[in-house]
């Protein structure tokens, strides 16, 4: 979020005295949310407008308790080309910390089955701010019109048109539209890629059709749905340890998280994302300094591993490439040892000083992997590669 949205969300915060939550001394904290404030308003009145295939229920105060950031349903993973990475999250807090609720803007919305719609980056801000509750927009869905997915993923475009939102990118209508097509929500013919655009997401309201920007964005569609591929779930390293720590994997070794200073000889947990330049320096650095000719002080590094990358083979092809380079660099170790030193002859041994304790689960769209992180598991290598 831009630094003209966060003066328009502060300028808010002063317009229409009347009303609750606006003047220097009347900002609304988290234990004043009051729904009743957006009937006040007639703020019911529009909200039939922010859903296509959606009809308005209530608005709800609702608890964040067992909410995490790192939940699926708060990732924009089919919607955002960057995801949440542009960390417009925390310019959100900043704005919840310093000005308190604002009711001029229309809140997250949920449908009846407690499933985010629009608002995932507010909510994660509003995590981030430790506020214990949230308030939300109720909505009932037909799906005898269209599916579940096709409803979530073009109003999700369509609700990122408002100020407390990122406006949606070419790259985001280019994300979104694959993913239909990949799920079988959109057939792939370029008539109806293009009815999708001007019909269903009104595209007209983000770019000038008649300079042809929407074709631009058809024709990609079209070319990169060519070959079905997994969207991968792009996090921040940071936002990746804060789950990682959450494991049970982690919680069963006993040692501190990742980055915490660690004497010498003390096992540690390292996290990379997988690339054959951080192979390289995860042995030099952790796995060799963690060495010793007392092998009681001779420790284990343990390593997590994330990605980057944006299709799955290039992922699995990473992941791949990480844990073979380790054992590579281990060998080479141990025959530079018996090069350099006469009349030894060490064999490689089988037993490693390190251990690649899983992948976090990347695949948005797997079922093992949706699995896996509901309870905060990793992948073993063993079964990503």
């Amino acid at each position: 979020m831009t630094t003209s949205v966060v003066k328009e969300l502060q300028n808010a915060s002063h317009r229409n005295q009347a009303f609750v939550g606006f003047g220097p001394d009347q900002k609304v904290t988290c234990a004043e949310l009051d729904p009743q404030e957006y009937y006040r308003r007639n703020t019911e009145k529009k909200a039939n407008k922010k859903q296509k295939y959606g009809k308005f229920v209530k608005f709800e105060k609702i608890s964040l308790k067992g909410w995490n950031i790192w939940d699926d349903q708060l990732t924009n993973a089919v919607v955002r080309d960057e995801q949440n990475k542009d960390h417009a999250d925390e310019d959100i807090k900043y704005s919840l910390e310093r000005d308190g609720w604002l009711y001029d803007f229309f809140p997250p919305i949920l449908s009846t089955e407690g499933k985010v719609k629009d608002g995932r980056t507010r909510i994660r801000a509003a995590l981030k701010a430790e506020w214990t509750h949230i308030l939300v927009a109720i909505f009932s869905y037909d799906e005898t019109e269209v599916t579940e997915n096709f409803a979530t993923i073009t109003n999700g475009l369509i609700a990122n048109k408002h100020v407390t939102a990122r406006t949606a990118s070419m790259a985001d209508f280019v994300k979104a539209g694959t993913s239909l097509i990949a799920s079988g929500d959109l057939v792939r013919e370029h008539s109806s890629i293009e009815e999708w655009l001007i019909n269903d997401v009104e595209i007209g309201n983000f770019f000038d059709v008649a300079a042809g920007t929407h074709t631009k964005i058809k024709n990609r569609i079209f070319e990169q749905s060519k070959q079905k591929s997994e969207i991968i779930i792009d996090k921040d390293r940071e936002e990746w340890i804060q789950y990682i720590v959450q494991s049970p994997e982690f919680k069963e070794l006993g040692i501190e998280a990742p980055d915490t200073p660690t004497p010498f000889g003390e096992n540690k947990l390292i996290v990379y994302s997988a690339s054959r330049t951080n192979a390289r320096r995860c042995f030099c650095d952790p796995i060799l300094g963690n060495q010793s000719k007392d092998k009681a002080g001779c420790k284990h590094t343990y390593i997590v591993l994330f990605s980057n990358a944006d299709t799955e083979e290039k992922v699995k092809a990473d992941v791949k490439a990480f844990s073979e380079d380790l054992n590579t660099f281990y060998v080479q170790s141990v025959n530079m040892v018996n090069g350099l030193v006469n009349g030894i002859n060490i064999e490689v041994p089988n037993d490693r000083s390190y251990t690649i304790l899983g992948i976090v689960p990347l695949f948005y769209s797997d079922d093992t992997h949706k699995t896996l992180r509901s309870s905060n598991r990793l992948v073993p290598l063993d079964k990503f590669i």
